[in-house]
């Protein structure tokens, strides 16, 4: 094995490690759901293809002196981006917990991800070059098997054992190795990994934390498959943050009492609890309050339980040590589907669906599975993210959509309000004296409130009160209780699928809303098909002119050259990276709402497409390439691709149960197969380019691949996926990739007729 080769995989090693680390800490420090993983994707690609263009015009360097100095300045701009990730609150004066500023947020992921890619582009660059013609290949393929051994080891292995610094010190010392690979190299980069795992890069660990939440007395992390969990600890009081985002505070609260003792009154004797998401705010523990009551523990990120209890004070989580309490460490929707176990109530207090994932615990889907969990006569609370004091028209739609959806498979639900909005279904509603008669019995005292009000929330008038203030955003005081037919003149439920199209709008422009206020207001206004159709339309239409004036240039000027086979090859792999792009981030969003985690997979969805290009590049440099056939086979793997990309979307678009739980295939064999295409085409468009050499023609390959893909990562998460939903997403890009191999084909025969 060549050096040039082992400098190739230790680099996509590397890269693999770099993505997730800053992702991870640009998640906690922007959080912006889709939207930050649209931009940070953009700017990672886009920087990438930058230096991959940059050092495409410098010479080859058969010594390998560039490649070198490449790696150490892609170590050193890594572990900065790793810095800027975590400390751009800091540096942007942002309030304690809160978020930086737009400008901020937007330069801070643009260096962040920006910095190591683009050292990172110009180091595949320079060592497709550094080996000759073969290079251009002999790269690709150990790059992208090295960012699948990354893929692997971060979820199953790493994540849980060295933490943020200990993973961005293991980056860097890939790329030491890659840039020194003596043993002085090897002896540096053993030294950061032990100094970034050890003692050191604990106290770095600390110091950085504090940086990350400014204002912070004391702050512990701990990484987990779905989430990164902290608690931060301030002058008054501690409170779990995850993802960046507010999750509970430590210490009791009238709502967490109200929400816990509620619905718990109202079932005369209540034996099981099941407790989904908001456990450990303290609804739990407010729970076991009640005698013979025994609680699952389903926390929306499973591990959080184990991890909270060992990151935080001693005795924050003591119900963790009752025996009435089990802890389900399993997604809550792969534990209703599992269970065998009824219960006599279930409390779900998930919080607003910001993102793809969260939405799908207000879906009829949802609910329907929860139903099939109760015994009869048991009582379920849900609370409703929105309000009750801030209803505003998103709000409105989003709570009355909610609860339409829950009503359905839950009839006869009522809404109760206080310092949260929460719907509640119940065989039957207890008064004041009832209520006070079994607090009695229980032997439970309230701390915050009192029986008087909360017989008061549950009666019919202020039911009718509080839908009516939902549906018109007048509080009840000024709203005029009037024959409206209130559930009826409520917007229809839109939430009955794992991801709803105008669900995730609405969360996309509330993320968008904090980057970029007037782009948000500006697609609000316009958002639908005809948006997303028309911005389809224009990218159609400008390859096909793009192809028409490559055709009439080339009949203009007469000459015997390849230029037309070269601008079908580069059309091709310009749309190959677009339309890849924007099918494995639809993957993914779909991966995430089925399972609940991405970040900490992340790396490995990207690994196994990229392991397919591994493949499909492999196999197109072993083809003989004479002749005609042969290259044509770049817009027939256009067309391959097109075919798969319409299959994905009509599987997708069966909107079945069985069709959702066969989504895990859909997702694993869509991007192997995409990246087997994409690495066919790849390799053989450099091997094609007949104007290069054909090191510099797989870096010209690469920055166009990388400049596509920069563009189908803002596309699909601002346009695609909110004008059309994942199956629709699916089949226009198929319709896309057929334009550019129908183009992409008349070109190269043009080509082939008017050569000598």
């Amino acid at each position: 094995m060549g050096r040039s080769t082992c400098a190739a995989a230790l680099a996509g090693f590397a890269t693999g490690l770099l993505q997730v680390t800053v992702l991870r800490e640009l998640g906690v420090s922007v959080a912006a759901g889709e939207v930050l993983l649209g931009g940070f994707l953009a700017a990672w690609l886009l920087a990438g293809a930058a230096g991959a263009a940059v050092a495409a015009s410098r010479k080859p360097d058969a010594g390998g002196t560039l490649a070198a100095r490449l790696a150490w300045s892609a170590a050193i701009l890594g572990a900065l981006g790793v810095l800027v990730a975590r400390a751009l609150p800091w540096m942007a004066s942002a309030s304690p917990g809160g978020l930086p500023r737009e400008w901020a947020m937007a330069a801070g992921v643009t260096v962040a991800a920006g910095l190591p890619a683009a050292a990172l582009g110009a180091l595949f660059d320079a060592l497709s070059r550094t080996a000759g013609a073969a290079a251009g290949v002999g790269a690709y393929v150990p790059e992208t098997l090295g960012f699948l051994a990354s893929g692997l080891a971060v979820p199953f292995l790493l994540e849980r054992s060295i933490g943020t610094i200990g993973l961005a010190g293991l980056a860097v010392a890939a790329l030491v190795l890659a840039a020194a690979p003596g043993r002085g190299g090897a002896a540096l980069a053993l030294f950061t990994v032990l100094a970034a795992s050890g003692p050191p890069g604990k106290a770095a660990e600390d110091w950085l934390l504090m940086l990350q939440w400014p204002g912070a007395l004391a702050a512990r992390g701990s990484a987990t498959a779905a989430s990164t969990l902290h608690v931060v600890e301030r002058a008054g009081g501690a409170a779990v943050y995850s993802d960046g985002v507010l999750d509970f505070p430590l210490h009791a609260t009238a709502a967490v009492e109200a929400a816990a003792h509620l619905p718990a009154l109202l079932h005369s004797a209540p034996r099981r609890a099941l407790v989904i998401g908001g456990g450990l705010a303290g609804v739990c523990r407010e729970l076991l309050e009640h005698p013979g009551l025994h609680v699952d523990l389903c926390e929306l990120d499973p591990e959080s339980p184990r991890r909270l209890a060992a990151i935080a004070a001693p005795g924050s989580f003591r119900e963790l040590d009752d025996p009435r309490v089990r802890t389900i460490e399993l997604d809550a929707r792969a534990w209703l589907e599992r269970a065998d176990t009824l219960y006599d109530m279930a409390i779900v207090r998930a919080p607003a669906p910001s993102r793809a994932a969260l939405g799908r615990y207000y879906s009829a889907e949802f609910f329907t599975r929860l139903r099939g969990r109760l015994r009869p006569g048991a009582v379920v609370a849900v609370r409703m993210p929105v309000g009750p004091g801030f209803l505003g028209q998103a709000d409105r739609r989003l709570g009355a959509t909610m609860a339409l959806t829950f009503r359905r498979a839950f009839p006869g639900a009522f809404l109760v309000a206080a310092d949260e909005l929460t719907l509640i279904s119940a065989p039957l509603r207890c008064g004041a004296d009832e209520l006070a008669r079994r607090l009695a019995e229980r032997h439970i005292m309230l701390e915050y409130g009192t029986v008087e009000e909360l017989g008061q929330r549950l009666s019919e008038e202020h039911a009718r009160e509080q839908l009516l203030w939902l549906h018109t955003g007048v509080p009840p005081a000024t709203a005029e209780i009037g024959t409206l037919g209130l559930w009826a003149a409520l917007p229809e439920a839109r939430l009955e699928g794992d991801l709803d199209i105008e669900a995730y709008r609405d969360s996309l422009l509330t993320g968008l809303a904090i980057w970029a206020p007037g782009l948000a207001g500006a697609l609000k206004r316009a958002y639908g098909p005809p948006l997303a159709a028309s911005a389809l339309a224009a990218f159609g239409l400008t390859l096909l002119a793009g192809a028409a004036w490559s055709r009439g240039a080339r009949r203009r000027r007469g000459s015997a050259g390849g230029d037309g086979r070269e601008t079908a090859w580069r059309l091709s792999v310009a749309t190959t990276g677009f339309a890849g792009m924007c099918a494995t981030v639809l993957l993914m969003i779909a991966y995430e709402v089925r399972h609940g985690r991405l970040l900490g997979e992340l790396a490995l969805l990207s690994g196994v497409m990229m392991a397919g290009c591994a493949a499909g590049a492999k196999m197109a440099s072993r083809r003989r390439l004479e002749g005609t056939p042969a290259a044509s086979a770049v817009p027939e793997a256009d067309l391959a691709l097109a075919v798969t990309l319409g299959a994905l979307g009509l599987a997708l678009g069966l909107g079945t149960d069985a069709s959702w739980r066969a989504l895990p295939a859909y997702v694993w064999s869509g991007l192997a197969v995409m990246g087997l295409l994409t690495g066919w085409q790849f390799a053989l468009a450099a091997r094609l380019d007949a104007t290069a050499s054909a090191g510099a023609a797989a870096a010209r390959c690469w920055a166009l691949d990388l400049a596509g893909a920069a563009a189908g990562a803002l596309t699909v998460t601002v346009l695609l996926l909110p004008g059309w939903g994942l199956a629709g997403s699916f089949l226009l890009l198929a319709a896309c990739k057929a334009a550019a191999g129908v183009a992409g084909g008349g070109l190269e025969r043009v080509s082939t007729r008017t050569s000598p």
